[in-house]
């Protein structure tokens, strides 16, 4: 006679997943966010690029350095938005790979994110007087910027870019403790019921 093997109970998701997602969901709509700030403002943008390469050998790359910002927009704030939430949905349902690839990819958008900020730091603190061929220093190009663009633009895509560190690294440390480790922990299948067997008889 054939027993069915014992139904395996479905795991509960425990607190520190969920917030986890939720923090990847943030960080999805952080990015969306970024890449329209960053486009509704092309505009301005372009009319300082065109200021600033004026009379210089940079005059017409100014929809070249456009087109780029706003590549960087789609690509890095759209697309990787989606990813994130699609991270967050596998990791919500226990996909360990998923978890793996969240730790890669929020990894890199933390490291990338940082060296940004320095070389951005370190171009403006050090071009000041132009280059030898008579184009713009990178810190006239980012003065023009800053005049062309409105008072909120810098603190706003500072504020979401401080929001998606934080919300990355909180999901990475969330995602590594225990309790997460026992939840992507893949289950043991319980063996099929068996019927005792009778003592042996005299």
């Amino acid at each position: 006679m054939a027993y069915a093997a014992a139904p395996v109970e479905p795991k509960r998701r425990p607190a520190v997943v969920t917030v986890a997602c939720w923090l990847l969901c943030l960080v999805a709509a952080a990015q969306v966010l970024s890449a329209v700030v960053t486009l509704s403002q092309l505009g301005a943008s372009r009319q300082a690029y065109r200021e600033v390469f004026l009379a210089t050998p940079m005059k017409g790359a100014e929809d070249m350095f456009v087109a780029i910002s706003a590549a960087s927009a789609v690509g890095f704030g759209l697309l990787l938005g989606v990813g994130y939430v699609v991270l967050a949905v596998l990791d919500g349902r226990g996909r360990n790979p998923a978890r793996i690839i969240t730790w890669i990819v929020a990894g890199l958008s933390v490291c990338i994110s940082v060296a940004g900020l320095a070389l951005n730091s370190a171009a403006l603190s050090t071009g000041g007087t132009g280059s030898a061929n008579g184009a713009p220093s990178g810190q006239e190009i980012q003065q023009a910027l800053d005049n062309a663009w409105p008072g909120w633009y810098q603190p706003v895509l500072t504020t979401i870019g401080v929001v998606s560190l934080v919300g990355l690294v909180a999901t990475v440390v969330l995602l590594a403790l225990p309790a997460a480790n026992r939840f992507f922990r893949k289950p043991e299948q319980p063996a099929a019921w068996q019927p005792p067997v009778p003592p042996p008889t005299a």
